[in-house]
């Protein structure tokens, strides 16, 4: 009787019991992608899957924390592509200005992708800025940018 009740009780507890059957993010392979340094995580985002055909990464946005101890043979990403508002994109330039990052041209998948975006890494949001003043609207690729102290971002 007492290993009918325990057999009920284990079935039991499988049928309400939420178990997390999530496997670590592995991320794919790629090139032309950006790489952006805020707050001891480097963010990825973007990038090319092989060459011919051209393939893009389809909503992959991760980071590897560095504030603390990690196994490099099992590196623990941070999935944020729930996030991802970008389009699919690659050789787009980044740069960060305290816990912001911002996302420079690419060339894009289709023509939805703004020139700039930002994303908020405390509040894990994306947006699109008014860029105001006399700007170059015309689309870069392959660019290489950094912020200084002040806030402007410089494209080489």
């Amino acid at each position: 009787m007492k290993t009918l009740i325990y057999i009920i009780f284990w079935f039991s507890f499988q049928f309400f019991a939420k178990i997390n059957c999530q496997a670590p993010l592995k991320p794919k392979q790629r090139y032309e992608f950006t790489a952006t340094f805020i707050d001891n995580k480097l963010h990825i985002l973007g990038g090319l899957l092989n060459n011919n055909p051209v393939t893009f990464v389809e909503k992959e946005f991760f980071y590897l924390d560095f504030s603390g101890p990690f196994n490099t043979k099992e590196l623990p990403w941070k999935d944020l592509s729930n996030v991802d508002v970008i389009p699919s994109h690659y050789g787009a330039s980044c740069g960060a200005n305290n816990n912001t990052l911002f996302l420079y041209g690419g060339t894009p998948n289709d023509n939805t992708m703004s020139l700039v975006y930002t994303y908020n890494t405390q509040n894990n949001m994306w947006s699109s800025p008014v860029i105001v003043g006399n700007s170059n609207t015309i689309r870069k690729s392959e660019l290489k940018g950094i912020m200084d102290r002040n806030g402007k971002m410089y494209l080489w």
